[in-house]
This record gives structure tokens, C-alpha cells and sequence, in this order.
């Protein structure tokens, strides 16, 4: 289901434009269409950071006494330092044609190995997927209850929702469960070894 986003029709473009928007609260967007000039917008900043939030993939764009524009995120642009978002692009997209877009992984459930001092990694936190728009998945949950020591998920390993295709390298690695690292700790008589051979050491010199 799309999450719907108001965003407001502007023709001012420019450094200037962008720093007065953000000023006020809102954030400059750019709409690139299905074979059409590119349409200036701008989106509350508050909005668009409860959209960025969720795990949401398509947006109807609900621009003022329009039709609403389906579409998905293409590109956002942050101030890390300000901790800002600058800019925000979108994607218009048919309804009718397959889209390729990333998905978010999350695994679910303690891996068995874990409790046996085995280290869980992941490795890859999203894949691309090839589906139609309304079959487009939020996020997809890896149930990794059962991986041990030593197992590794591939991402040819995941079980995709219907009618829906992974377009990345199937032999990419998503997760694995290491060897638990072990600690070498001296003990009392290697100290006392030691501590004996630096004596030994120091009465020849």
C-alpha cells in the first residue's frame, strides 16, 4: 500500500530558494516523470522524515489540486553534520510495469549457534528485487533460528514473496555465523616462566 506524501508545486530553483525552504520547514523535491521534464517541488520536512522512517517503498506524491503521482525514492541527500535532510529526489513509476528497487533484509529469531559462542554476522542489509509496484515488499524477515556454527545464508537462500524475483548476485553472502574467537590469556605459570627467563637473560649480560 502506498504512503501518501503532500508536497507543493514551486518554480524557484537555486541555492537561495533551497536555503530559504529549509528555513521554513521544508525541503526542496525534484519529481523525475515517465519521459517528462523534471517538476520542482517541495515537502514538509517533518512529513518527509516520518516517510524516511518507515520501511515504505512507494509513495503517491499528492502534489496541490492534482492528480496524486506514484512513485519511489531515487536519491536523499543529508547534512550528517546539521543533521538535516537537503534535497529529496523521486522516481515516477507505472503501476502496470515491473520495477527493480531494494529491499531491506532483517533476520528474526537467535541463531542456535549463537548460544554456543558463535558470532552472527550480516553482512548485506538490502537486495534488489524485480517485481510489479503493488508486489513490492516493505522489508523481507530471514528467520535465522536454525544457522550454527559455521553456516552461511545466500541471498539464492531467501523465500521471496510471490511474484517477486531477486535481481542481485544469488551467491552474495547475507549472513554467516563464525567461530567463536578465542582468547589466549597467559597463565600464572607462563608469567612465572617468563619472569624467570628474563632473569636468566639478565644475570648472562
Amino acid at each position: 500500500m502506498a504512503t501518501e506524501l503532500k508536497v507543493t508545486n514551486r518554480s524557484e530553483v537555486g541555492t537561495g530558494c533551497s536555503r530559504r525552504l529549509r528555513r521554513n520547514g521544508q525541503v526542496p523535491a525534484v519529481l523525475y516523470g515517465l519521459d517528462k521534464t523534471p517538476k520542482q517541488f517541495s515537502v514538509t520536512t517533518k512529513e518527509l522524515e516520518a516517510v524516511l522512517k518507515t520501511d515504505s517503498q512507494l509513495i503517491q506524491l499528492a502534489p496541490e489540486k492534482s492528480k496524486k503521482i506514484n512513485v519511489l525514492i531515487k536519491d536523499v541527500q543529508y547534512n550528517h553534520l546539521k543533521g538535516e535532510t537537503v534535497h529529496v529526489d523521486f522516481q515516477e513509476i507505472n503501476m502496470k510495469e515491473e520495477i527493480t528497487a531494494s529491499v531491506t533484509i532483517t533476520p528474526t529469531g537467535s541463531a542456535k549457534g549463537v548460544s554456543q559462542g558463535g558470532l552472527f554476522n550480516q553482512l548485506v542489509y538490502e537486495i534488489e528485487v524485480s517485481c510489479l509496484p503493488t508486489d513490492l515488499p516493505e522489508t523481507i524477515a530471514v528467520d535465522v533460528t536454525e544457522m550454527d556454527i559455521d553456516d552461511t545464508f545466500y541471498i539464492k537462500d531467501v523465500i521471496l514473496p510471490e511474484n517477486v524475483i531477486a535481481v542481485s548476485d544469488l551467491e552474495t553472502v547475507i549472513f554467516n555465523l563464525a567461530q567463536p574467537k578465542v582468547k589466549e590469556e597467559a597463565t600464572e605459570e607462563d608469567a612465572s616462566a617468563e619472569g624467570e627467563k628474563v632473569e636468566e637473560e639478565s644475570s648472562e649480560a
